[in-house]
């Protein structure tokens, strides 16, 4: 919605970078700001100026890590014939984001959520530079819609039928069912399962160990599909890995020992 200054130039987007990230391509994910409402820039319409009210969705980032969410101006032609998108900058960064791994603890969840607060930020702004209050509540107040969203969404979850969360056990060879839970926003496809070796998504795996699991799994941001753990597999901890089948990027985990058949 509209704030103290004028609205974003035409094919301006909000883009969400790692907190580092100074090239403005290099967003994680992105939404124009006007929508579809003006897909080129045209200084002759509106004054070149996306409309002073609007929305638009911003898919969340699965991999676990800090985000800051940026508005990325689009700088029309100047004297010299140039335009485009210059290097970031900390002026227009309107909030930041905190996805936390699986099974995180309540404190970091609170750590999260009070380093991303807004008014938070705003004090830390204030306190380096006193002018363009106005202006940085504004940009606070037009990411806390977004924000909102996002943490709406929860987080993604992977979970396996009747696993005990005291003694967590799967029988080698034994079928058995797993399912997942992804925020539409962060759904991709393909998708698919992993065995990895150990209590944690990383190190030794095993590609074709999971029976039915090893199969691309279905392309909504929920369902369940039957896996078995192979008897050629050593038994002791094991964890399984929801990933992005392109980047390899992990989505969700859940760990459990391998035990071996009665």
């Amino acid at each position: 919605s509209g704030g103290a200054g004028p609205p974003p130039t035409q094919t301006s987007f909000v883009g969400v970078f790692p907190p580092d990230e100074t090239g403005p391509l290099s967003s994680v994910a992105s939404s124009p700001v006007c929508g579809s409402t003006y897909p080129n820039y045209d200084p002759a319409t509106n004054g070149g100026l996306c409309p002073s009210q609007g929305s638009f969705e911003l898919s969340r980032p699965t991999a676990p890590g800090q985000y800051k969410i940026v508005v990325v101006p689009f700088s029309p032609r100047d004297s010299n014939g140039l335009s485009g998108y210059y290097p970031l900058e900390d002026a227009d960064t309107i909030g930041l984001y905190t996805v936390l791994p699986d099974g995180c603890s309540d404190a970091s969840r609170a750590d999260a959520q009070h380093a991303n607060d807004p008014a938070a930020l705003l004090a830390q702004r204030l306190a380096a530079s006193a002018p363009d209050v106005a202006a940085m509540k504004a940009r606070l107040d037009a990411a806390q819609p977004i924000r909102e969203a996002l943490l709406a969404e929860g987080q993604p979850t992977l979970t396996i039928d009747g696993l005990s969360a005291s003694a967590p056990a799967v029988v080698m060879g034994e079928q058995g069912t797993i399912c997942y839970s992804i925020p539409p926003s962060g759904n991709v496809n393909p998708k698919g399962l992993v065995l990895f070796v150990g209590a944690g998504a990383g190190g030794s795996y095993y590609p074709d160990a999971l029976g039915a699991g090893d199969a691309p799994l279905p392309e909504g941001p929920q369902g369940c599909t039957a896996f078995t753990v192979s008897t050629g597999v050593a038994p002791g901890p094991y964890t399984i890995a929801l990933e992005d089948s392109t980047t390899g990027t992990t989505i969700a985990v859940v760990s459990f020992t391998a035990a071996a058949p009665p």
